[in-house]
């Protein structure tokens, strides 16, 4: 196998297990839709319209609604039990496209900022009255509750959810953990409201503007779209790219490392490799600090620069902590453990209420190896879907069968954009085959109002679901402005 160019037989089992997947996923398609007609016919939606004071109600909280927590919202929707409600707690007034980021960071007097933030709700616009509930706010802790007896039968609340901006406490029969992983700017945010956070992509597209010399410490995924977009707007500027390791997009096949190297040679980007840096002070800001200064290399090279821009990934969020209040963070990491069935691993309470407890998306860390792509965190939705199904039959005396999730290698699939016009498509498959497909007819907005229409947004007739949202009357969860 070839390391840098894409064979006819790469070609052929990359494409067959494609195919065989897409089989599958129509299969599916066909049984939810039999699902979702019955659930329109039989489900029966809580008298209250929030979890607060009602006690009759079962309560499937999910703790962030980015991708792997709203796709699980929406399969539940399909076929959720009457007695049962979804609460969807989130901090953001919208979702976030990041994809798109690197590009609005560097891309100015596009006017593109705004559809990179999706109103909530059109994706399930479909669920009946009553099915979903959204909190605006951030879960704080959560407490577990006892119990004098193994029978299932007995659960009716399996713990509580806590907040700290006065929101009463959110009883769950089910808990399921997305709370994703907050990256630095600019990948990501990390803001609450459209707004600052559009407010924070100006500020990066001001300063790369303003700098001569930009150097972007990491060449993963974020850090080669970033360093090309810059080099195709700002073509007279100097672009230096630093990185840790031998070889650009470590988590990806050998072969885009060579179609990213190729696309960043010829716009003129400077690479340097197996280079671990110290970041500076201003390096670590929440938003981008124009500093003329300099960089000596383990080789004696001095790098000057007036900008210095942090690629270097996720960094998983301290929250994790709050749903495993009594494991030492040396045992779990900032990660959450989980069983192949996505049940969180170590949760301070005895069965069943432990096994009421999931993480799904970037945050969970199975016992074998995953992507934290977005492809990975709709795939967990399913899994834990079927297996809290599964578990409310169960309390009714039918046998328990839960689901295990196990990674396709398609979900490790990444299209990098390599510059305006310019992206390269990579898949893996079995055996360790791959493919990239080249690409230089790409849109500048990278296909954003498709992506929109996917979640639901309309030309009219849209849902903010966060216009109605239960929240604290403090307005708990918004970020301040920047100025």
């Amino acid at each position: 196998m070839s390391e840098r160019t894409t064979t006819f037989v790469d070609k052929v089992v990359v494409f067959s297990q494609i195919a065989g997947l897409i089989v599958q996923l129509l299969a599916k398609k066909i049984v939810e839709g039999t699902y979702t007609t019955i659930t329109r016919l039989t489900y029966k939606p809580p008298v209250s319209k929030t979890y607060i004071n009602d006690a009759e109600t079962h309560n499937i909280v999910i703790l962030g609604a980015s991708f792997a927590g709203y796709e699980l919202t929406r399969l539940l929707t399909q076929c959720l039990p009457s007695g049962y409600r979804i609460v969807l707690v989130e901090r953001n007034d919208s979702l976030h496209d990041c994809w798109l980021f690197p590009r609005l960071s560097a891309l100015k007097g596009s006017e593109l900022e705004p559809k990179a933030f999706i109103p909530y709700g059109g994706y399930i616009r479909s669920a009946r009255e009553g099915m979903v509930e959204w909190v605006r706010s951030e879960a704080q802790s959560v407490e577990y509750t006892a119990l004098d007896s193994d029978d299932p039968k007995d659960v009716d609340i399996a713990g509580y959810v806590h907040f700290n901006d006065g929101l009463p406490r959110l009883p769950f029969a089910f808990l399921v953990a997305a709370i994703g992983v907050p990256n630095p700017a600019p990948s990501r945010t990390n803001l609450t409201d459209t707004s600052s956070s559009i407010s924070l992509l100006k500020l990066y597209q001001d300063a790369i503007e303003a700098a001569r010399r930009i150097i972007l410490v990491g060449g993963g995924a974020v850090g080669v779209q970033l360093a090309t977009d810059i080099k195709s707007v700002y073509p007279e500027k100097s672009v230096t790219l630093v990185h840790s390791r031998e070889h650009l997009l470590g988590r990806f096949g050998i072969k885009l490392h060579y179609a990213a190297m190729e696309a960043l040679e010829e716009l003129g980007v400077d690479v340097v490799l197996s280079e671990r840096l110290d970041l500076p002070t201003e390096a670590t800001l929440d938003v981008p600090k124009l500093l003329s200064s300099k960089l000596t290399l383990k080789d004696g090279r001095v790098l000057e620069y007036d900008l210095l821009i942090p690629t270097v990934g996720a960094t998983p969020p301290s929250s994790a902590d709050a749903l495993l209040p009594s494991l030492s963070s040396d045992l779990h990491g900032p990660y959450l453990p989980v069983r192949p069935t996505l049940q969180i691993v170590g949760v301070p309470a005895k069965a069943p209420i432990s096994d009421r407890v999931f993480a799904i998306g970037d945050v969970c860390d199975p016992p074998f190896p995953v992507a934290k792509m977005g492809r990975a965190a709709l795939a967990h939705g399913v899994t834990v879907r079927d297996n809290i199904l599964a578990l409310i039959k169960a309390k009714g005396g039918k046998h328990k069968t839960l689901s295990e999730y196990r990674p396709e290698p398609v979900e490790s699939a990444i299209k990098l954009n390599l510059g305006i016009g310019r992206a390269a498509l990579w898949c893996p498959g079995p055996g360790g085959r791959s493919v990239v497909m080249k690409s230089t007819k790409e849109p500048k907005d990278l296909r954003v109002d498709k992506f929109r229409w996917f979640l639901g947004v309309r030309n009219s007739g849209n849902i903010d679901a966060m216009a109605t949202a239960t929240r604290a009357k403090s307005e708990g969860g918004v970020a301040p402005s920047l100025k």
